[in-house]
């Protein structure tokens, strides 16, 4: 990133806004999940693992218990979380979730936060290329709305 001086430039930490949990080789499926409360304003998303991508499969509100059906999953993946809330990636503790699995054995997974920065609001700079493309537009728009005068005219 380019810096200049006498500008102040504003650093913000990528948060958590999801997380995606995988058992380990040869470990049993999961066989429910129940996500914490951490006063998120909405539901979860919550996607499971098809073999090639992730598919939504249900919103789930927090501490409410979701069971995977029968043989469980291996993968799935949680969304929605509020980046305002400002969950630490590197925080182990910061989305603490309740796991039950399918059978006994060896748990090696893992739970991987999804990450995004904070900043969402664009520079000034940015705002005024925007406006002066809106703008544009619609001078382009106005102008082809106004009917052409060069026709025959009839006295």
């Amino acid at each position: 990133m380019m810096v200049q001086p006498g500008i102040t430039y504003y650093i913000d930490p990528a948060v958590a806004t999801g997380y995606i949990y995988q058992t380990g080789a040869g470990n049993p499926n999961f066989a429910s999940v129940e996500l914490p409360d951490i006063g998120n304003p909405n539901p979860y998303d919550l996607y499971l693992w098809n073999g090639s991508a992730f598919v939504f499969d249900t919103t789930l509100a927090a501490d409410t218990l979701f069971d995977f059906g029968p043989g469980g999953v291996s993968e799935f993946e949680v969304l929605g979380i509020d980046p305002a809330l400002g969950l630490d990636p590197d925080n182990t503790t910061a989305f603490i979730t309740a796991l039950t699995f399918e059978s006994a054995g060896d748990f090696t997974g893992t739970m991987t936060p999804i990450t995004t920065n904070v900043s969402a609001v664009p520079e000034p700079a940015s705002l005024a290329v925007f406006a002066s493309g809106l703008l544009g537009l619609g001078v382009i728009r106005r102008r082809r709305a106004v009917p052409s005068r060069s026709g025959p005219s009839i006295l």
